[in-house]
């Protein structure tokens, strides 16, 4: 295998998860330190990646593509999905039964039910699992920093997200960060999790 750098200017902060598009080949990297979401191309003629877009204020942790290119994002212990649109922006068209479901900072969506190559199997029936048939691990929601302890620290990141308004504060999935998730993140948060 050939390494090949990444583009300098992108804050390599904390932890960092990547994941490649089969869609359109580009490759997909969160930094949740930086609290920002890249798309970087491959460009042969520097031979390297370059940046093609930002987007900053999600709150993204861990990410995987299923086979269209749909990013499933982990955004305050549930599954977000995004979806650029004609202008590069991303939208959230929430067509998929896992999103709102819990999960870790860190997960995988099995891209296909064969997961072999997309480009060979287009039928119906071979694209994405339905959330029906996958078991879902249990999820602690108020450990929002995924450390496995519900804690202050917890709290903090709650609090400094809300503050800022960003989606990950959004609670009760509403598309408004406002007192009421945070009533709903303090009541959950006081409860703790379950060993």
């Amino acid at each position: 295998p050939t390494l090949e750098p990444l583009p300098s200017s992108l804050p390599l902060v904390g932890a960092v998860h990547a994941d490649w598009s089969p869609a359109d080949g580009t490759l997909w990297v969160s930094v949740p330190g930086a609290d920002l979401l890249v798309q970087l191309a491959k460009d042969d003629w520097y031979e390297g990646w370059i940046e093609l877009n930002s987007y900053s204020g999600l709150g993204v942790e861990g990410i995987s593509l299923d086979t269209r290119g749909d990013i499933f994002a982990s955004v305050g212990g549930v599954v977000r999905q995004y979806r650029q649109d004609a202008a590069g922006r991303l939208v959230e068209p929430g067509t998929s039964p896992l999103v709102g479901q819990p999960c870790g900072g860190v997960f995988q969506v099995s891209r296909s039910r064969t997961n072999v190559n997309p480009g060979l199997y287009d039928l119906p029936g071979s694209h994405d699992l339905d959330a029906s048939e996958v078991e879902v691990d249990p999820v602690c929601r108020a450990d929002v920093n995924g450390d496995g302890a519900v804690d202050t620290q917890d709290f903090l990141r709650y609090l400094n997200a809300w503050a800022a308004g960003q989606l990950s504060a959004d609670w009760d999935f509403d598309g408004v960060v406002n007192t009421l998730d945070f009533v709903r993140f303090l009541g959950v948060w006081a409860a703790g999790c379950e060993g």
